[in-house]
């Protein structure tokens, strides 16, 4: 996806964003991995907010496949949000970061791969928690329309 274009996805993101805000407790930090256009403080009020992606609206612009981000802290929160679909290593991109927040919230839309976003991956359920189950000990997937999230736990 053109990293300037994605404001134009916002209108879509929605749902998963009222969905997802309610599950995070008041006044938390949150670390943001792929925060796109950083629609996600539209529905969620916060002191501390980090916001990793390639776009120019990112807090740290950063390419997820090839770079590491150095973060000198651990947020209460950690969101991967519609990201997985389009790196190149959804496994490593978690790992990368797993440790900067104490619960990670790691959604997927569950769908084919979709040509026009250059998706390189699918998931369901089980592939999901695959993935989540790599980097995390205490998982938790639930499914919500069309979304599949991963409730992750640093133990």
């Amino acid at each position: 996806m053109d990293p300037h274009k994605v404001n134009e996805l916002s209108h879509i993101w929605r749902f998963r964003n009222v969905w997802i805000s309610n599950l995070i407790p008041v006044g938390s930090t949150i670390l943001d991995i792929g925060c796109g256009d950083k629609s996600f403080l539209n529905y969620f009020e916060c002191d501390d907010y980090l916001g990793l992606d390639r776009t120019e609206y990112a807090d740290i612009i950063t390419d997820l496949n090839t770079q590491i981000v150095k973060i000198d802290k651990v947020y209460d929160v950690g969101l991967i949000l519609g990201v997985l679909e389009y790196v190149d290593d959804p496994i490593e991109v978690i790992k990368k970061y797993k440790t900067n927040a104490n619960t990670w919230f790691i959604l997927a839309l569950a769908k084919k791969k979709k040509e026009k976003y250059n998706w390189k991956h699918s998931f369901n359920e089980s592939f999901l928690e695959y993935v989540c189950k790599k980097n995390f000990t205490n998982v938790t997937i639930t499914r919500n329309k069309n979304y599949i999230l991963g409730t992750c736990k640093n133990v």
